[in-house]
């Protein structure tokens, strides 16, 4: 997840397994609340605090877990932030 002028820019777990197209995302809104922000309609959480969706983090150990076995495929940095860019993320 990274600001962008109008809101946000994320990026689904094993977006670059998928089409790009449909995995990476810019929410508009200005950013309300403190660690559980709300963007626009869009509210996004903190994994592990109180409250948090067992089944994302389980997913997102997966997400981990399968970066760590195949980190060699797993998209740069530079890379990830000039897709970012390009959807008008300041980076």
């Amino acid at each position: 997840m990274t600001r962008h002028p109008e809101g946000i820019v994320y990026f689904e777990l094993f977006w670059n397994l998928r089409d790009p197209g449909e995995t990476i995302h810019v929410v508009t809104g200005p950013p309300k609340g403190k660690g559980t922000w709300k963007i626009g309609n869009t509210v996004t959480r903190v994994l592990g605090c109180h409250g948090s969706d067992g089944a994302f983090a389980r997913q997102f150990e997966e997400w981990r877990n399968r970066r760590a076995e195949h980190s060699d495929t797993y998209p740069e940095r530079p890379f990830i932030e000039t897709i970012a860019r390009r959807l008008g993320a300041v980076v």
